[in-house]
């Protein structure tokens, strides 16, 4: 191969690198929010893409967990890809936010940790800085495991101490109609008696005498 053509082919190669940048970067500009969120996700294989980073179009909080759409940043121009927005699920106390100025001094930044040390890349398991993220997500599933055991002990003794309430309310309930039971039925005796005692010289028939 002569000179030349050694250089048609490196400028070829740049001139399609250059164009595939502008072309995701201008192109799908639309994507990417003016107060840019970037996105480190860390369980990249749940995606259909398989994409790691990214900056975030949207997201969708739920009560525990969290929709979270990005427009991928790594791509590699050498592979036909294809590039298309990411959906990811995570849990909201698996996602780390480190605000615009923290790290940053121009963009905010989200790490999205998996539901459990397992889930990580096998690759990034068996570096320092993988292994650090894996402590940080076990510890946050035991410290969800913990409150979750606290609020069902929590429930479990409302709801024993509203049944408590209930038999004392019900033993209550008998023992006064047991009581009043007994009254009325000491009274309906003490009528009966009266009653029978005034029967036995009736006023309004004479004494016959033989």
């Amino acid at each position: 191969m002569s000179l030349i053509s050694g250089v048609a082919v490196v400028g070829t190669s740049l001139i399609f690198i250059l164009v595939t940048v502008v072309v995701l970067v201008f192109n799908k500009g639309t994507h990417i929010p003016k107060d840019r969120v970037e996105i480190f996700n860390f369980m990249r294989q749940y995606t259909p893409g398989n994409f790691a980073k990214g900056y975030q179009r949207r997201n969708f909080i739920g009560p525990k967990r969290t929709l979270i759409e990005y427009f991928p940043t790594d791509v590699n121009p050498h592979k036909n890809q294809k590039v298309e927005i990411q959906r990811i699920v995570v849990e909201n106390r698996k996602i780390i936010d480190l605000p615009k100025g923290s790290f940053s001094n121009n963009e905010s930044q989200r790490w999205l940790l998996p539901p459990t040390c397992h889930d990580f890349p096998n690759q990034l398991k068996e570096t320092h800085f993988g292994k650090l993220l894996m402590a940080m997500t076990e510890q946050i599933n035991l410290d969800i495991e913990e409150n979750e055991l606290v609020r069902s002990s929590m429930s479990t003794q409302s709801l024993l101490l509203n049944e408590t309430k209930g038999l004392k309310l019900v033993r209550e309930f008998i023992k006064t109609s047991s009581n009043l039971n007994k009254d009325i039925l000491k009274k309906a005796s003490i009528s009966e008696r009266n009653s029978s005692s005034s029967n036995l010289f009736p006023s309004n028939k004479p004494i016959v005498r033989p």
